[in-house]
Order: structure tokens, then C-alpha cells, then sequence
């Protein structure tokens, strides 16, 4: 046997784990087929058990082996094989992903963020704003009917309830506004009704302010409001400038809310669309504990008061305490530091994170 025949058995050897009995394929067969699983997962186009299966089988007929009855008759590998190949390699697991949808897949692409690092150093360069004069906004939305979290339960029920307000609920627009040093400027909340009321408010962190619109969303001229309430709480002026990076929603980029940016000292930067989800710090750090806190809210509500519904006069309220323990200075400048905003890092993303690009 020639050296080249021992090195391949030997990495071989090396390579088997305790579930290699009955294999199909060899280790680096095994290794190749992992690495597909990997590489199709972080292009957003993860394989099912089922499509799993249904490779195998293709990919053992294509290198002619000696495969099971079973396997032929299904047309796809075994269930017991395939578990035995996920427990074999430990770096695969079976989760549920989260939706992405093509859009943000195809738009996230090294071009854009080109495009936006060279769009912020030219800012930077003309007004060198400081850190704390660099302030991130946008909307999220919250529903009177949030999903219950995770509960103790008695083991083998295929299905557990929890009881929540109603089977839907009413949408309210939550605006997070934060700077770079790690500071929050006190939230906004667009209500869906036609006339504000203060009752609204009530339980809201000190400085939050509402406005109402019959959609619940934002508009054209609840966001120059949006800009009047930041201009507030930062001192801005024309000798004292702030940079606005937001989402481009058409909203956001009103003649109005131009003009409205240009004569009080706000200078606005837009991320590329469809990327917000890797590149806003309120995306990346703080939206997620915020609204994860919001539903262990919600549900201690309704445990403390059975058979009382949630409003939209108890939002404010209930998202006082999850906004004050999300929209802390760790979490925000986290978030900042992982965008690449600040410190500025136009290599804060690398070809690995590409990967899903269409």
C-alpha cells in the first residue's frame, strides 16, 4: 500500500465517531456533505430533513453505492441513517429559522455597504460629528396580543396554551431614537386613532411623547414631530448639528422632513434598503431584549388581572420597564460597535457574511 493510501485511511480513521456503524458514504464524503448543509444554510436556503434525505439518496446513486432497500424504494436515505449523520456531526443542528425575506438577501451585498461607509466618510469629513451627536431612529411595532413566552408545562403535550388578550390585537407604533454613547432619547408612540388623548400615556417613561393616526403608522407629518422632538432633547441648531441615520421609508424622506432637516441643523443618512436587519443598531442589539421583555410584560399582566384585556391605554405602560432595562448604554453601544457606525468600521463586514447574496 502506497503512503498516499495511508494518509487517506488514517484521516479516515480519525475522522470516525461512535454512530459510524452501517455508514454509506465515507468520513470525507460525510465532511463534504456537511459543509454543503453549512454553506446552503448561510445562504439563506437551508435544506428540510425531508430535502436532506432526498440529496443523500441522489448524491449516493451519483457515486454509485451500495445503498438499502428502503433507501431505493423512498427514494431518499433513511430516517434512522439521517439521525445517526446529525448526531456524527456535532457542528449541524435542526432550528427553525427566522424569515429573510429575497429582498434583504439580495440587497445585503458588499456594493451597498461599500456605498454607505463612503456616503458616512464623506459626512464625516465635512461635519465630524462626535459621537453623541450621532443618533439612530426608527419604528417597530407592537401589538395589544403579543406571543406568549416560554412556560413550565407537563411533559409529552404536543400542544400547550396560554391565555392572551384577544385572538388579534391592535397594532401601535413604538419609535426607538439613540445615540452612540449609549444614551436613549425618550420614546414615541403612534397611536391608531384619529385624536390623542393623554390617558394614552399613562405609565410611559418620563419624556415619551404619542401622536395619533388612524393607521397606527407613521406619516409624513407625525415624522417632522418625530424630528421637533428630537431636536428638543438634543439642543440641536445649525451651529450644532446632529447625523440622523434611518431606514428610507418614504416618510422619512418628505420634502417636509428635508427642508424641516436642513434649516435646524439635522443631517439625515439613509442605510441602504433592505439592510437594516445587519446594519441599524436598534435592529442588531436593542430591539430584540426590548421586545422579548415586552411579552414577559404583557403576560405578567394578565396573570396579575385575570380576565382583563390589554388596550391600547396599558401600551405605554407595559413597555415602560422592558424599555428601560433594553435601551441601556451596554446594549446600545454594543449594537453601534457591532454595525460598524461607531468606533467607524467600514470592515465590519467581511465575504463571510455575503454568503446569502443572490
Amino acid at each position: 500500500m502506497d503512503s498516499g493510501n495511508e494518509t487517506d485511511s488514517e484521516e479516515e480513521e480519525h475522522l470516525k465517531s461512535k454512530y459510524a456503524s452501517r455508514q454509506i458514504f465515507s468520513a470525507l464524503e460525510e465532511i463534504q456533505l456537511e459543509e454543503y448543509f453549512s454553506n446552503s444554510s448561510a445562504m439563506h436556503f437551508g435544506l428540510t430533513y425531508a430535502n436532506a434525505r432526498a440529496l443523500e439518496f441522489q448524491y449516493a446513486l451519483a457515486l454509485n453505492k451500495s445503498l438499502p432497500r428502503k433507501w431505493a424504494v423512498e427514494k431518499q436515505a433513511g430516517t434512522e441513517w439521517m439521525r445517526c449523520f446529525m448526531k456524527r456531526h456535532s457542528k449541524l443542528s435542526y432550528r427553525k429559522p427566522e424569515n429573510i425575506s429575497i429582498a434583504r438577501t439580495s440587497s445585503f451585498n458588499s456594493q451597498n455597504i461599500e456605498m454607505f461607509f463612503g456616503n458616512y466618510a464623506n459626512v464625516q469629513r465635512k461635519e465630524k460629528f462626535s459621537p453623541d451627536r450621532i443618533v439612530n431612529m426608527d419604528e417597530t411595532g407592537i401589538t395589544t396580543v403579543l406571543q406568549a413566552p416560554k412556560v413550565i408545562c407537563k411533559s409529552g403535550l404536543k400542544q400547550v396554551g396560554q391565555c392572551v388578550s384577544a385572538e388579534r390585537g391592535t397594532l401601535v407604533t413604538f419609535c426607538g431614537i439613540m445615540t452612540a454613547v449609549g444614551t436613549a432619547i425618550p420614546s414615541v408612540y403612534i397611536f391608531p386613532r384619529v385624536h390623542m388623548k393623554d390617558a394614552y400615556l399613562f405609565g410611559a417613561v418620563p419624556g415619551a411623547v404619542a401622536f395619533a393616526s388612524k393607521s397606527g403608522w407613521m406619516t409624513y407629518e407625525i415624522f417632522v414631530e418625530v424630528l421637533e422632538h428630537i431636536k428638543k432633547h438634543m439642543h440641536i441648531s445649525c451651529d450644532n448639528k446632529v447625523l440622523l441615520i434611518v431606514y428610507n421609508h418614504e416618510t422619512h424622506i418628505s420634502l417636509n422632513a428635508i427642508n424641516y432637516c436642513r434649516d435646524n441643523g439635522i443631517v439625515m443618512l439613509s442605510f441602504p434598503p433592505h439592510c437594516t436587519h445587519r446594519m441599524q443598531p436598534l435592529d442588531i442589539g436593542v430591539y430584540g431584549p426590548f421586545k422579548n421583555r415586552c411579552k414577559s410584560s404583557f403576560n405578567d399582566y394578565i396573570l396579575g388581572h385575570p380576565g382583563k384585556a390589554i388596550n391600547i391605554y396599558k401600551v405605554a405602560q407595559l413597555t415602560a420597564q422592558p424599555y428601560l432595562l433594553s435601551f441601556t448604554p451596554l446594549n446600545i453601544t454594543k449594537a453601534f460597535t457591532k454595525s460598524g457606525i461607531w468606533p467607524i468600521n467600514s470592515l465590519a463586514f467581511n465575504n463571510s457574511d455575503f454568503t446569502g447574496v443572490l
